[in-house]
């Protein structure tokens, strides 16, 4: 039941070799350049910084990460077998006809 992939057809998988990995510069949120916005951010990112150092009795970190995937590049590199199909899922909202459980049942069918 678990292991290996169906083999699809007479066609070897090829093998792809790991990449190596590369940093990736941080992005820059786009300064605003209206002068009557800029006191105001200013004057917001001064007082929740005070507030969070006053709740936490820490500074805030300035950088953010970038999102990074959970597991190595080189794994979107691989082809998949022939004719597999990737699944439709479909975003369950609650408000449409379907009730979470026939939206479940779907998947488990």
């Amino acid at each position: 039941m678990f292991g290996l992939p169906p083999n699809y057809g007479s066609a070897p998988i090829p093998q792809v070799a790991p990449i190596a990995s590369t940093q990736v510069a941080p992005m820059s949120l786009p300064q605003t350049t209206s002068s009557t916005s800029d006191p105001i951010l200013a004057k917001l990112r001064g007082d929740l910084q005070k507030m969070f150092l006053e709740t936490f009795r820490n500074e805030p970190k300035v950088k953010s990460r970038v999102y990074q995937k959970p597991y190595p590049e080189h794994f979107d590199a691989v082809l998949y077998p022939q004719g597999y199909k990737l699944p439709d899922f479909v975003k369950f909202s609650g408000e449409g006809t379907k009730t979470t459980w026939e939206h479940v049942s779907q998947y488990l069918a």
